[in-house]
């Protein structure tokens, strides 16, 4: 998987510019658009992997172990876990990036086209966390072959988004292209967590509701950017704005008793 995703990304490379020229851009605007989104915006997009990485690397041993040892209500609760932690890491981030998307392109990269990538794009997040974890969960439960199959038909998409979107929509292609492949990977590894334990893990309603935390948290940083902005410089800002986002949508998460990070951390065996 590791290596055909280095192989697609190098076909992206390829194929996205010389369709955007096809579409009608010349070739110093189809290459700035793909350097901006695809070097600039889409790293910025990726942080939730990082930490969903390592959340990946502690539990997947332990969800092996539950599965081999058939502890099944055990490993019902660390896949719940796993989900719901990776919608919480991804639902912090994303009315930051949605709010100030574009102060955060200037601020990181003195470019406010990546500002706007970053802020269009950011929703991709929430499907690419869950089709992360649920694949590495998928992997520890010997089912490697159906996830390289999800992951070859989300590629596929994505590869036809690139093909034929740019002529409508230009370098958002890609954008849609990766939401349409990482909701369809997360929505066929669910489905297929679902039917491989005995009992079904329960998570839609959580990330519904994170779903729609997330609208009054981008409304609440908004806010928040109207009265900092014009006081203070864009460096803090940026910072004091996310931090106070952070905790009004935790606060928001502990206050309808959603999720506790703390669970995470116990280990039942």
């Amino acid at each position: 998987m590791r290596t055909l995703t280095s192989l697609i990304n190098t076909l992206i490379a390829v194929i996205l510019p010389l369709r955007l020229v096809v579409s009608g851009f010349t070739q110093t605007e189809a290459m700035a658009s793909f350097g901006e989104l695809s070097g600039m915006s889409i790293p910025l997009i990726y942080i939730p992997s990082t930490l969903i990485g390592s959340i990946a690397l502690v539990l997947v041993p332990e969800l092996s172990d539950n599965y081999y040892r058939h502890s099944r209500v055990t490993l019902k609760n660390n896949v719940e876990k796993a989900v719901k932690c990776s919608v919480f890491i991804s639902a912090l981030i994303i009315p930051v990036f949605i709010a100030m998307g574009k102060e955060i392109g200037v601020l990181v990269y003195d470019n406010l086209n990546a500002g706007k990538y970053v802020q269009n794009a950011s929703l991709i997040m929430l499907p690419m966390s869950v089709s992360l974890i649920s694949t590495s969960m998928l992997n520890s439960l010997n089912l490697e072959r159906k996830t390289l199959v999800y992951y070859l038909i989300g590629a596929f998409l994505l590869v036809l988004c690139i093909w034929f979107l740019p002529k409508y929509i230009g370098i958002y292609s890609l954008v849609i292209g990766l939401m349409i492949s990482y909701l369809l990977t997360s929505v066929l590894n669910l489905k297929l967590i679902k039917k491989t334990l005995e009992y079904p893990p329960k998570y839609k309603a959580f990330i519904l509701l994170s779903v729609l935390l997330i609208i009054p948290t981008v409304l609440f940083c908004h806010l928040l950017k109207g009265i900092f902005i014009r006081f203070i410089p864009l460096f803090w800002c940026v910072l004091i704005c996310s931090v106070l986002s952070v905790i009004f949508i935790a606060t928001l998460y502990k206050v309808f008793n959603l999720f506790d990070i703390r669970e995470l951390l116990k280990s039942k065996r």
